[in-house]
This record gives C-alpha cells, structure tokens and sequence, in this order.
C-alpha cells in the first residue's frame, strides 16, 4: 500500500463515493479509518499513496455528506447521521493529527495543496477538536511561505481552516501563538487581491479580534476599509470605505498603538497601488503619512515601535513601489517617502536623504520636483541627485533600493517627444554618478541586470548601451582609485588640450574615495567574476557582424576595454586582441560613417590602453 495504490485503497475509494456504501467503512471495523490515515505518515509511502487517500477516500466522505446535506433527502438522513458521526467526527482527529504530521514533514507541492484542501473541507464537520492548536500552528506557518512555495489559492484555503479553528481556540494563555496568527494575518491585508480572500480575512481577523479589545475597533475599521456594495456587483462601497478613512485620518490617527497600527498600514500598503481609483489610493497615502506623523509625535511614548513597524514593512513597501510601472502611483510612495525623511531627520535609515528637502524648500526638494509635471524641475531634481551623490551624502542602501528603481523609468519608460530624450539622457548621468557609491554587491547585481536587457529589451538597445556606458565608467574610476589601473594609464586619459585644467579636478578624484571602490573585491576575485559573468555578453554582442548595428557595437567595444584594463595584465593582453579585431572588421564597411567612428572609437581604445602597449 504504501508504494502505490493497492486494490485495498481503492475498494475503500469507491464504497465512500457513495453514501449508500459509506457505511462499509466503520460497520464492520471501527478502526479502519484510522489505519488509512496512518498510511499518510508512513515514512515509505510515496505521494501518489498519499494524494489518493487524501483525494480519493477523505474528500469523498466528506463530499457525501455534506451533499447528502444539501439534497436533505429524507429517506437518507439516519444514513447521512450514521456516516456523520461515526466516518467523520469520530475519526476527525485522527485524520487531523496525521495531516498535521504530514504538514510539518515539509511536503511536496501536490501533497501540501491536497492537505489543506482537505482540512478545509473537514473543519465544518469537526465539533471540537484538541488538534485546533496545532492546525492554528501549522496555518500560521503556510500563510508566511512564499508564493512560489504556497500559492495566493493554497493561502485561501488556509484563511478557511483559521476562520474555523481560530474561534474555538482561547488564546488567553497562549500569547506567543495569538502574536505570531496576528502578525501573519494582518500582513495578507497586503498580499490578497481578491475580493472573497479579502472578505474571508475580515472575517478571520473579526475571530482574532473578539479575543483581544485592543483590535476590536480595528477589526470594524478593516471590515469598513474592505467592504463592497450590497446593489451592485463587485463594487467597492465607496461610502462605508471613505468613512473609515476619515476616522483614521482626522480623528483617531494619534490615538492608535503600533499593534492597532499594523492591521491599517498592511491596508493602506495595497491600496496605495490602486491606480484606478484616485480617492482610494490618496487615502491611503495620505493615512501613511499621518502613520508617520503619529509616529514623530511628541507625545508618542513608544516610537521604537514605530519605527520597527517603518523598518520592516513600510520602507521595503516603499522600495518596491519605486518600480511601479504607474507615475501615479510611485508619486504617492515619493510623497509618502518624503514624510518619513522629514519627521525622522536623525534617523539613520534615512537621515542620509533628509540634504534631499532643501531645507524644506519645497521649489528645491527632490521629492517635490523629481515627478513633477514640468520637465525642468525634473531635470533639476536630478542633476540635485547626482550632485549630492557626488558629495557622498546618500547611503548605498538607499541609492540601490530608492534611487536607482525610481529615476531609471525615465529611460526604460519613456514617452517619444523631444523633452523625455532630454530627461533620459540626464538619468543616465545621474545613474553613472550614482553607481560609484553603491557597494559592489550592489553594483554587480545592477551590471547583470542592465546587461541581461541588451538581449531582452531589443527595442532600447540604444538606451541599454549608453546606460551601461556610464556605468562601466564607475567602475573604471573605482578601479583606478584601487589600484588595480596604473597610473600611467590613468594619466593618458587627460587630454594634452586640457591638461592644465582637468588635471587638477583629475587628481582631486584620485585621491578621493568612493563606496564602489571601497567593497571592491581583490582583483583576483574580481577579474574571474568579469570573465565568466559581465564579459561573455558584451563581448558577444560586439562580435555580431550586422551592419545595422554599427553605430550600438562601436560604443560597446569601449565599454568592453575599460572592463578589460581592470584585469591583471597577462589576462588584459590575451583578451584585447580578439576585441581590437572585432573593431578593425568595421573598417572595412563601404559606409563613410562607421569607418569615422571605428577610427575614433580605435583612437580611444589607445588613450585607454595606454603607449605600453604599443611595443
């Protein structure tokens, strides 16, 4: 049996498909279920055995009766009673107790779906089980699986056995599980977005809420914040929600714990992305920032608790939301962004972008100007960016998470009319200054990923390879003020014309330092990671023999020199022939065009490499 399904198994299938032959399974043995379910636990058994009991046997019981339930046929109702009883309730926590076993196995997919689908079906047929607190447990652990491990539908399911178990539950003397379900529960307030898992988890949290007074008012308020006309169909109720957003946002916003707090800022974290309702999502971010302002507020005694809540959810929410594909919505993150920065200008997580608000000018701010309607003021937001990226006031963490996911749209999503050109090529400068003050785990994950798009965005090929430019020139830069570029290869960089200027600002850089440089690898680490991970695609993509493309390969081959004199020298000197060759090949094109700019580009490639190298 336990290696597959044997005939037994599926005897026992076929009798409980039917309700007249349901009965064969406790009239001549009262153990028989029993040992079916042990047969989930068997360390040998293998998924197919298992799905089978838990599809085949368990669910068809359960299917049954409560068909039999539904159709309320009386000549069936003491047989329905009879497999009730003694099939189901009797032998509930035995299937209960091996589920859960089963659970905490760490199960394959099927198994897993197949065992929470069947608990959810059991529970309205368990009177009261002593397994309530362990299902509660295991639950609780599901719902904080990712979704490649327990789907969104998986998740709902559980929502079902919690809306079950939950209130039968007294968590007076078990804290530790009633914190970790509400931690768990209120953090879906941001996860579902459907309206039935939604409403399900109202009203699990109404369970929760009826065994705690501190969240009861709370509990109305999500129950408020999520409900749906009554007339028509799968409309918001636009009436109870605003309500419920004008008591949490004019007259109890002071008034809530950090715990009263949590359940709402989950809320507010998914519908702050609605980009179709306008009222909704200001709501919201408007209900953020009077989060925060009751976070900073002198009379709140417990601001680390606050803070903790900032921390963990509402700045990784807001780090996400800088990639939102919708203007709309990243303006709302921005705003809300700019709350925290101000009320909080000493706090270290983001007391480096507090430079940011200009002295709380709101013609200046960053966050007033980087989204605004008029295109100077974005130009300037930016150029503000750089600027003080430059200076080294703004914190890699923030400039990988914030920064770089929210100006970078304006190159990936740009529209097509000449101002949008303008402002996509001052990101990309922006971008450049940038990158030199990410750490280096920053910056190569910032690499790859902008290399990965020369193959999977062919429509901004031209963009792509400006952009990475820019960013190989941080990098450049970082290796020079490492060490690992000699500085006689650094000095031929200056042109002679402008010697006497740029040598100053050129030395002033090298005796500077920047993050990039300072987390750099050894170059031996380094020089392995650029050869196997960063090089192969570049140069590739330069080998191509496609007239078409002249005028992106010949910027790339540059890019690719500047990788190249960061390796040591003998790798430097086996690797520049093939790149120089690919080049020269462009010579020979019949066009005027790319024969000038394969000349300058091979003029620059000698700059770069240097008069050591010419014998």
């Amino acid at each position: 049996t336990a290696q597959s399904v044997s005939g037994v198994l599926r005897l026992l299938s076929a009798w409980s498909s039917s309700l007249h032959t349901a009965a064969f399974l406790v009239d001549y043995s009262s153990d028989l279920l029993v040992k079916v379910a042990e047969c989930l636990t068997e360390p040998s058994a293998r998924d197919e055995v298992k799905l089978f009991i838990l599809n085949k046997i368990i669910k068809n019981i359960v299917k049954v009766v409560a068909d039999a339930e539904v159709l309320a046929n009386g000549g069936a109702t003491k047989q329905r009673e009879h497999v009730r009883a003694d099939a189901l309730e009797k032998n509930a926590n035995a299937f209960l107790v091996r589920i859960g076993e089963l659970l905490r196995g760490s199960p394959s997919k099927d198994v897993l779906e197949a065992c929470i689908q069947t608990v959810s079906q059991l529970a309205p047929f368990v009177a009261g089980s002593v397994e309530s607190r362990s299902l509660i447990e295991i639950s609780v652990f599901l719902l904080g699986q990712p979704s490649r491990r327990v789907n969104p539908a998986t998740k709902s399911e559980i929502l079902k056995i919690l809306s079950h178990f939950v209130p039968r539950h007294s968590f007076s003397n078990d804290h530790d599980l009633h914190d970790q379900a509400f931690n768990e529960v209120t953090r879906l307030f941001s996860f579902f977005q459907d309206n039935a898992s939604r409403q399900l988890l109202c009203q699990v949290f109404g369970a929760m809420a009826s065994k705690d007074d501190e969240i009861k008012e709370i509990a109305v308020l999500c129950e408020e914040l999520n409900s749906f006309s009554l007339i028509r169909l799968d409309e918001s109720d636009f009436d109870r929600r605003s309500k419920a957003f004008n008591v949490i946002n004019e007259e109890r916003y002071l008034t809530y714990s950090a715990k009263q707090w949590r359940a709402l800022i989950f809320n507010m974290l998914y519908y702050i992305k609605d980009n179709d309702e306008l009222a909704i999502r200001t709501s919201a971010s408007f209900a953020l920032r009077r989060f925060v302002e009751a976070a900073s507020a002198e009379c709140n005694t417990h601001v680390e608790d606050f803070k903790t809540l900032i921390a963990l959810h509402v700045l990784p929410a807001l780090h996400n939301g800088a990639r939102d594909r919708s203007e709309l919505v990243r303006t709302e993150y921005l705003a809300v962004m700019a709350h925290i920065v101000k009320h909080f200008p000493t706090w270290s997580a983001v007391s480096d972008m507090h430079v940011l608000l200009v002295s709380d000018d709101e013609e200046a701010s960053f966050f007033t100007n980087v989204l605004h309607i008029q295109q100077h003021r974005r130009l300037r937001a930016l150029r503000r960016l750089a600027g003080e990226a430059k200076s080294g006031h703004l914190s890699s963490g923030n400039v990988s998470q914030f920064f770089i996911p929210l100006i970078e749209h304006f190159i990936f999503d740009k529209s097509d009319d000449e101002s949008a050109h303008n402002l996509a090529a001052e990101t990309t400068s922006t971008i450049g200054a940038l990158s030199e003050w990410l750490e280096w785990s920053q910056y190569r994950a910032m690499l790859r990923r902008f290399v990965g798009y020369i193959q999977s965005k062919p429509d901004l090929e031209k963009s792509v390879i400006r952009l990475l430019g820019v960013v190989i020139d941080g990098l450049y830069r970082a290796g020079q003020l490492k060490g690992y570029i000699s500085q006689e290869a650094a000095a031929a960089l200056i042109d002679a014309s402008q010697q006497d200027e740029e040598a100053e600002v050129a030395s002033a850089e090298v005796v500077a330092s920047n993050n990039l440089s300072k987390t750099m690898p050894s170059q031996a680490k380094l020089s392995d990671d650029l050869i196997k991970n960063m090089l192969p695609p570049l140069t590739g993509y330069l080998h191509r023999k496609d007239e078409s493309t002249v005028s992106l390969r010949v910027p790339v081959a540059v890019a690719v020199v500047k990788l190249l004199r960061i390796l040591p020298s003998d790798e430097f000197a086996a690797r520049l022939p093939p790149v120089l060759m690919d080049i020269s090949h462009i010579l020979r094109s019949r066009a005027q065009d790319s024969r000038d700019m394969t000349r300058k580009t091979l003029a620059e490639i000698s700059t770069l490499i240097g008069p050591a190298y010419f014998g």
